[in-house]
């Protein structure tokens, strides 16, 4: 639990940062093992891509959009 949210608030990209760590701060503890694996999966999206897709700019490929937590 403590990997997913340290990787959340170093991204390297100051917005993720924001963006992954305030989300993490609130809702890592309560995740399943599963979500947090699939949440995992996230983290290792790399960093531009995700933040077009959080922002609206493009839409994220399938196996990003049908992700619970990233829904």
């Amino acid at each position: 639990m403590l990997v997913g949210y340290c990787r959340s608030k170093q991204r390297g990209f100051l917005e993720l940062d924001l963006m992954f760590g305030t989300w993490a701060e609130a809702n890592v503890e309560t995740l399943t093992v599963a979500e947090l694996k699939m949440y995992e999966s996230l983290l290792d999206e790399e960093i531009p891509d995700m933040f077009k897709w959080l922002t609206g700019q493009l839409d994220p490929p399938a196996h990003v959009a049908n992700n619970p937590v990233y829904r």
